[in-house]
């Protein structure tokens, strides 16, 4: 049929039958594809479709209903909160991490998630908004300048000597079975490590102390 499109882009616009009885079509706009079904909008409700159910026009639509087209299986269904709920969850990063006290330096500490992912040895966390507001202060008293852009909900990290500068942009991540927002203060770049207890940190010479830096 001239107007069957196995293919979609995010956008398009597609007809498909709303009422098979009436002979009643619709038209609904492309959001996304998981592989297997196509979500589309009409007004403020989403529906899972099959690809076979999405037309070019309203004439092959209705062209549909007088053939086999359409099979029985595929799926034509209106998505509830918790159905977008669950499969915002199912396409978000998956982390398993621990909530501990991080420091950069052996002076500021911060609670932060860490997990497996390591720089150089050193601890690459992710730290929700209250942690990283006070890191922005903390940063802001001592060793450069730091801003959060709310329009792109990063921060933004620059130094006092050099022009280099870093961003540091807010995810969603399903951790610990949870959805919460967190942010990569200075993964990959600055020296973070768990929080000494005070009898280890008396063992240690100042000139070798761990500090902040590229």
């Amino acid at each position: 049929m001239a107007g069957f499109k196995t293919e979609w882009n995010i956008g398009d616009i597609c007809v498909m039958v709303a009422s098979g009885p009436k002979r009643y079509t619709q038209e609904f706009k492309v959001q996304s594809f998981d592989g297997k079904y196509y979500t589309v909008r009409r007004g403020d409700d989403l529906y899972h479709v099959s690809p076979s159910r999405m037309f070019q026009t309203k004439e092959e639509a209705l062209a549909s209903l007088d053939s086999e087209l359409v099979s029985s299986e595929d799926s034509f269904r209106r998505l509830t909160e918790e159905k977008l709920a669950e499969e915002k969850k199912a396409k978000m990063p998956r982390i398993n991490g621990e909530m501990v006290a991080l420091t950069p330096d052996d002076e500021g500490t911060f609670m932060g998630y860490v997990t497996d992912r390591k720089w150089n040895g050193w601890e690459c966390p992710l730290f929700p908004k209250s942690s990283a507001d006070k890191i922005m202060e903390y940063i802001n008293s001592s060793v450069g300048d730091m801003n959060y852009d709310i329009e792109n909900d990063s921060y933004t990290m620059k130094y006092f000597e050099g022009e280099e500068v870093e961003c540091f942009e807010g995810e969603d991540y399903l951790i610990n079975g949870n959805i919460e927002r967190l942010y990569p203060i200075g993964s990959y770049s600055w020296i973070w490590e768990r929080e000494r207890a005070p009898e280890e940190n008396e063992n240690i010479d100042e000139d070798n102390s761990p500090i902040m830096g590229m």
